[in-house]
């Protein structure tokens, strides 16, 4: 059985949830699959494959965009035809949706979320939001097969496209990579007890409500530290740090590799998930599989994944959030509960289990 990986997350997101789902679905696949990917980077980039079967057909991005995106649909088209492909994954809606052709073989589309659609301001601005509403309306009514990575995902798709067939819509969770033992080795510079906030900023992350829970607490525990995986902080989110009289308190560590990220979250007093909606939240189940207390939204699908491994507050209530916080800094015993159930929850998820249930998906598109 031959997949046709259509890359376009690869060029668009370094770091990020969608490129280490199919790093890993593609990773664990039997034998018996034969994975092509199409992708403007190399194969040195695209190190954390591990499957020796991978088959790479790289297109180099130029500009103007308008014709590297004309040469990109006739390259996939020809990379289709020549690997014969029985069954064409992209990675992102973009290109099924601009592609003018549609593949001849099946479709399979993985549905991370209804972001845009419910909450079109908070995910990157309402036009980005309404040229991402139309590329999913595009394409999701005539996928031969929807896979969403959580049932609060499915419920929204459902939701919002009720003459989809719910026989052509499954459910299957992600997983982690992350492993406590990644965490044995020194702390990261500082030995003061602190908050870790991991990912991207975009206003639906809700980080700004964070800083502001967290300026509360500071007033109470003066040593209290934040501490931001990710992409460097703007001028505008200095600026807020500095209002805040928190700049002594907020540090971005910036993207750490994955053992240095294990060693954050298991030297952490919490994980804080203050997000108004995620279609799944992978950083949740890092912080389980590295032994780390969380503190989490109660909103989307974020108890469905952490259960009864987190501690819930409504993420638009800055004293709620505050007030959870504080729980967590006072109270040894509540975060060693929620780090023993974090164990435990996390054994339900794996990477192997994400693919072989995928690899059922494709199964029944080529019978």
């Amino acid at each position: 059985m031959r997949i046709l990986y259509q890359g376009d997350m690869y060029s668009g997101q370094k770091y990020g949830g969608i490129t280490r789902y199919f790093d890993n679905v593609i990773s664990h696949l039997p034998d018996s699959v034969t994975p092509v990917l199409t992708s403007a980077k190399s194969r040195l980039e695209h190190a954390r494959i591990s499957n020796p079967q991978l088959k790479l057909f790289r297109l180099r991005r130029f500009r103007p965009w308008r014709l590297y995106s004309l040469v990109e649909s006739a390259h996939v088209r020809a990379v289709t035809r020549l690997v014969r492909a029985d069954v064409f994954h992209p990675t992102y809606y973009s290109y099924l949706a601009s592609a003018g052709r549609w593949p001849r073989c099946p479709v399979v589309l993985t549905v991370y979320d209804m972001i845009h659609e419910l909450l079109p301001h908070e995910a990157g601005g309402y036009a980005d939001s309404r040229r991402k509403i139309a590329e999913k309306a595009s394409v999701i009514p005539r996928a031969d097969a929807l896979i969403c990575i959580s049932e609060h995902t499915r419920k929204d798709l459902m939701a919002f496209f009720p003459t989809v067939p719910s026989s052509r819509i499954c459910v299957i969770p992600l997983a982690t990579d992350l492993h406590v033992t990644e965490a044995m080795g020194p702390t990261l510079t500082q030995h003061k007890p602190y908050f870790m906030f991991v990912g991207g900023r975009s206003p639906y992350k809700n980080f700004v409500r964070l800083l502001k829970a967290f300026s509360l607490l500071v007033v109470r525990h003066k040593d209290l530290e934040l501490r931001v995986v990710g992409s460097s902080f703007t001028q505008e989110e200095l600026a807020t740090i500095s209002i805040m009289g928190i700049p002594d308190n907020v540090h971005n560590v910036g993207h750490l590799p994955d053992n240095a990220l294990a060693r954050c979250y298991y030297n952490s007093l919490a994980f804080v998930c203050p997000s108004l909606y995620e279609g799944f939240g992978i950083p949740l189940l890092e912080a389980m599989a590295c032994r780390t207390a969380i503190a989490a939204s109660d909103v989307s699908s974020i108890p469905e994944v952490a259960g009864d491994a987190a501690l819930y507050f409504d993420p638009y209530a800055v004293e709620d959030i505050a007030a959870k916080l504080l729980q967590l800094v006072e109270d040894s015993t509540l975060r060693a509960r929620l780090v023993a159930a974090g164990s435990v929850r996390v054994q339900a998820f794996s990477w192997s289990k994400t693919a072989e249930q995928t690899y059922q998906v494709y199964r029944q598109m080529t019978r």
